[in-house]
């Protein structure tokens, strides 16, 4: 039991982490977007991800005009 609680909890902390790693990515993009030092694979990504946000919010907005 204690085995499975202490499972838990690092499965809990290593998701804590992933998050905290792509929210440190996402400002990483757009520091280099503003300082204009993106490499072309970058902006890509970038606007791909800018892409899917755009493409949630408007799901979104369509959600609250139900």
């Amino acid at each position: 039991e204690q085995q499975k609680n202490t499972i838990k909890r690092l499965e809990q902390e290593n998701d804590r982490k992933e998050s905290k790693i792509k929210l440190l990515e996402q400002q990483q993009h757009i520091l280099r977007s503003a300082a204009g030092k993106m490499e072309e694979p970058d902006k890509k990504e970038f606007e791909q991800l800018i892409n899917r946000y755009i493409r949630e919010i408007d799901k979104c907005i369509n959600l609250l005009n139900d």
